[in-house]
């Protein structure tokens, strides 16, 4: 099997398998996962209904292939919704709240064709965050729509980046970022908050600024798009983003987060865990070396809720945040099967403001993925089939295809979200 890419998530999480299928997995109450027809097979490990909860749910515990996926070229999935783009750059969207609140399918449908952006442009990356959505088009334009703010708690949020805390139903271009002059190529759609990556390696950000989310160095909102001024000397070449906290990797493989640090996702030895604290300003995150062998060198980083990922040149799968440590921690390379094999790149997904897990590829295409037992039992996120106890260490994720039960295998993950 050859596997294009993991898409981090909020209750559920998404495989795009070369060019002949989708697998998807975890929540599918609201139609998210695109299963026109669920299968209920009780303690098979394919699916079944959560009957002992005041609000009943459908939970995918195992991969399913998802029926006329095969031209999908990436997803994004959001918090009872899921983004496609097909092999004609048009965006197709599924679940509930994916184009508007009254927004409802529980399969694939169009949302908008290629040819409405203008002659020869298309759709080529999407993002989701729990209420709101951005896509890039093929000259590096963003254009983004969902939930803009407005109400008492989100008010002046301007996650949307259109200069107001209005919602959007339909994809909007950002004007502002066309006036700045920015091609972007990486954009990442948070709790409140939305952060573009230009081709030039520059970070512009808007939405809610609480607890220095935005890393423009004060905890006031932007209803546009703007640019981090502390990191121009550096080159980014990713960026990722939780609820509300912030990171960014530069050529050099180093690390930078900033905002809010309640339970220690921004990884920096010289602080506390502490629920107040501000970080309006990237800092960067540092990554003890063992001791004889070189400086590590990050290659990938992942967040989601409040827990950060990073994966090194050398193989090493580092994470910080809730239930873990407040700084990189690396996972035992022996924990990834019999020959310590190395991992080449990790995503994460989230199930609430805090909750999340990971997701990371070995070097011998196997796919794993690591959390908190509640995570599998309540949500069926890891992918295991399993509801039994889960824990912190890394368990493979298999497939159900045709009653045999086949090991994710020889998986190649897409460019960084």
């Amino acid at each position: 099997m050859t596997f294009r890419g993991v898409h981090r998530s909020i209750c559920s999480s998404g495989v795009v398998y070369g060019q002949q299928a989708v697998f998807n997995w975890g929540v599918g109450t609201d139609g998210q996962l695109g299963h026109k027809k669920i299968k209920i097979e009780e303690g098979g490990g394919v699916g079944w209904w959560v009957a002992n909860q005041e609000n009943p749910q459908y939970i995918q515990r195992t991969p399913r292939r998802l029926v006329k996926s095969k031209h999908f070229e990436t997803l994004a999935i959001g918090s009872k919704f899921t983004l496609a783009v097909n092999s004609t750059g048009d965006l197709y969207g599924w679940g509930k709240g994916f184009a508007g609140e009254k927004s409802s399918s529980k399969e694939p449908v169009l949302i908008m064709p290629a040819s409405v952006l203008g002659e020869g442009k298309r759709f080529i990356e999407v993002a989701c965050g729990p209420k709101h959505c951005a896509a890039i088009d093929s000259e590096g334009a963003v254009l983004t729509w969902g939930f803009g703010g407005g109400s008492q708690f989100y008010q002046g949020a301007g996650q949307l980046g259109h200069g107001d805390a209005v919602s959007v139903d339909t994809p909007k271009y950002v004007k502002a970022l066309e006036e700045y002059g920015a091609k972007i190529k990486q954009v990442v759609c948070c709790g409140s908050h939305t952060l573009f990556l230009t081709t030039d390696g520059e970070i512009l950000s808007c939405g809610v600024g609480e607890y220095g989310r935005l890393g423009t160095g004060n905890t006031g909102s932007a209803l546009v798009p703007e640019p981090l001024e502390s990191l121009v000397d550096e080159t980014i070449v990713a960026i990722a983003g939780g609820h509300a906290h912030s990171i960014a990797l530069t050529e050099e493989g180093k690390m930078y987060s900033w905002g809010r640090n309640s339970h220690g996702q921004l990884g920096h030895f010289q602080t506390f865990i502490d629920p107040t604290a501000n970080v309006t300003l990237p800092l960067e995150v540092e990554i003890q070396a063992e001791e004889g062998k070189d400086p590590v060198f990050v290659q990938s980083i992942a967040a989601a809720g409040s827990t950060s990922v990073a994966v090194s040149a050398d193989g090493g799968l580092y994470s910080w945040g809730h239930l873990n440590t407040h700084y990189p921690f690396k996972t035992d390379p022996r924990l990834f099967g019999d020959n310590h094999n190395k991992v080449v790149d990790a995503k994460c997904a989230a199930v609430t403001e805090t909750a999340a897990c990971i997701l990371a590829k070995t070097e011998d295409n196997r796919l794993w993925s690591l959390g908190q037992e509640k995570l599998q039992k309540n949500f069926g996120l890891l992918g295991s089939g399993k509801k039994g106890r889960m824990g912190r260490s890394p368990k493979q994720v298999c497939l159900y295809i045709y009653m045999y039960l086949v090991c994710v295998t020889y998986a190649y993950f897409g460019q960084p979200q």
